[in-house]
């Protein structure tokens, strides 16, 4: 009875750091008329699991008609995209000797970004030089050309551009305040993607480098061997190059 007419519901924020807890809210609704369900706890539906719940969410009481809900730490392992399809309720009510479990769906999704470590940042030492291959520093140079917008000055126009495409185009600069974040999937020995050791650990510094970077108000990209990114300080900023690093194989 006390499994009974019981659903579950979860919320995750849109994003987690990989080894870092996150907030997990747990809801569990009675539909039951008449009766209370008693001491059900929330468990995982598979025994091994890429991710911790701290502490498991349990419910003494919950009342017929009625939805308690718990708020629990959420630490994932490892970055990409995380899918809880489905959760285990189980009860040991009413005698103790064994638990009674049912399965319920859950769907939550989300996405794990890399793990941030502590980090040694470039210095003003460093500027204009790639050092181990890791971060190139941007003086005031000329970085791109795009399309002329709405406030931008006609002393920034790129005429000779312009005038082959028939549209006015203007040139961007990079300030001293931006760095250039290298990751390499290869080996540069034998130009073979690198073992998935490698790669977790290249991934989360290049990570890390970007959080404390723009946490400190420099301008970053992020480039690949395939691309690079626009540079940019925001938070919004911030959060699309660590999607793209979540992803990333």
């Amino acid at each position: 009875m006390s499994l009974k007419k019981l659903s579950v519901e979860g919320e995750v924020p849109a994003y987690l750091y990989a080894q870092e807890p996150g907030s997990l809210k747990v809801k569990l609704t009675n539909h039951k008329k008449w009766a209370p369900s008693y001491s059900i706890r929330v468990k995982e539906a598979k025994s091994h699991k890429p991710f911790d719940l701290e502490p498991e969410p349990y419910f003494f009481f919950i009342p017929s008609g009625k939805t308690i809900e718990k708020s629990v730490l959420l630490t994932v392992h490892k970055r990409g995209p995380l899918k809880i399809a489905a959760c285990r309720l189980a009860t040991r009510f009413p005698f103790g000797f064994f638990y009674k479990t049912k399965s319920l769906p859950l769907n939550l999704e989300t996405v794990v970004f890399p793990a941030i470590h502590p980090i040694k940042l470039p210095q003003h030492s460093d500027a204009g030089q790639e050092g181990d291959g890791r971060v190139e520093r941007r003086g005031d140079e000329l970085y791109a050309i795009r399309e002329f917008q709405a406030g931008d000055s006609l002393s920034s126009v790129h005429w000779k551009s312009s005038a082959k495409t028939g549209r006015l185009r203007v040139k961007e600069f990079q300030s001293q305040n931006s760095y250039t974040v290298f990751l390499t999937l290869t080996d540069p020995a034998t130009n073979q993607p690198v073992h998935a050791e490698v790669l977790e650990e290249r991934v989360s510094e290049a990570a890390s480098l970007i959080y404390h970077l723009v946490n400190r108000g420099h301008e970053v990209s992020l480039k690949t061997e395939d691309s690079q990114t626009a540079f940019g300080s925001s938070q919004a900023h911030l959060i699309d190059l660590m999607h793209k690093l979540a992803i990333i194989h």
